[in-house]
């Protein structure tokens, strides 16, 4: 009788910690169990891990060199990315800073591959040495730091041989400017209205018909006193697709009453570069 007493004992003791035990396993430790509609619900793959940038580490070296003022070096490092890695995340950034470094080189008297240098003979204009070299007098003007257009015979030029072609990304939104069929620099745009009716699906071959500066609602010629702070405008062949300034939410000035009726806004200041160095007759590509 006493080992039974003793054996009921032992099992209610038994009884009461295991259960308690078993309570705080499912409370605390026991993985949690997908309900009816977690297990009818196909779980959702998870994102795949992007694949490293092939670029970074070219691009990390060009921004190691620019803080060493190796500017050459980084230009032909940029080049390289642009070239091999055009798909790249980084690449972008990689045309941005090589934009940079081109538009420098063109509108600067400093050497480069595609620049001669020229000494003014008597009788000579800017006008006449822009044609001989089939470049724009503005561009001659502006990479020679001249302030007016007035030359003197024995005074010695920087002049960029420009071989330049357009063309108008209208999706990726962009204006690259081509040199020798090599990325030069692009441009973002900043606003676009183009006119109804094109096909879309197909690019549109054109060229640049002529270069337009306005201020205060009328025309004015390069050399003008007029020129200085006009509102640049870029038109081509294809009607509808004309370059002009658009100036940021608030702005005043020539850049903010000059639009034509549809095209592609950019920067104020990006227009008026690209004013500069294109030229009427050039060949444009409109990329869907």
């Amino acid at each position: 009788m006493r080992i039974l007493k003793l054996v009921i004992l032992l099992g209610l003791v038994l009884g009461i910690f295991g259960g308690g035990g078993y309570f705080a396993w499912v409370m605390l430790y026991k993985p949690a169990q997908p309900t009816q509609t977690e297990r009818a619900t196909p779980k959702a793959p998870a994102p795949p891990t992007p694949p490293p940038d092939p670029a970074a580490p070219q691009l990390a070296k060009v921004k190691a060199l620019r803080k060493e003022k190796k500017n050459a070096e980084a230009r032909e490092l940029l080049e390289a990315i642009v070239l091999n890695y055009p798909a790249a995340p980084s690449a972008d950034e990689a045309r941005d800073l090589l934009g940079e470094y081109n538009a420098d080189l063109a509108l600067s008297s400093q050497p480069a591959p595609d620049k001669v240098e020229y000494a003014v003979k008597s009788g000579d204009s800017l006008d006449k040495i822009a044609r001989q070299f089939k470049t724009s007098s503005e561009l001659v003007m502006r990479s020679n730091n001249l302030t007016n257009t007035i030359i003197q015979p024995g005074q010695r030029l920087a002049i960029f041989q420009p071989d330049f072609t357009l063309e108008l990304q209208l999706t990726a939104k962009k204006v690259v400017l081509l040199h020798k069929g090599k990325f030069f620099k692009q441009y973002a745009v900043r606003a676009a209205s183009l006119p109804g009716g094109v096909a879309r699906s197909t690019e549109l071959k054109t060229k640049v018909a002529e270069k337009v500066a306005w201020r205060d609602g009328k025309r004015v010629t390069f050399g003008s006193k007029e020129y200085p702070g006009s509102a640049r405008w870029i038109v081509f062949a294809q009607a509808g697709y004309t370059l002009y300034p658009e100036a940021a939410p608030g702005t005043a000035g020539p850049a903010a009453a000059a639009k034509p009726p549809t095209g592609l806004g950019l920067d104020p200041a990006e227009i008026e570069e690209l004013h500069t160095l294109v030229s009427p007759g050039i060949g444009v590509t409109i990329v869907p």
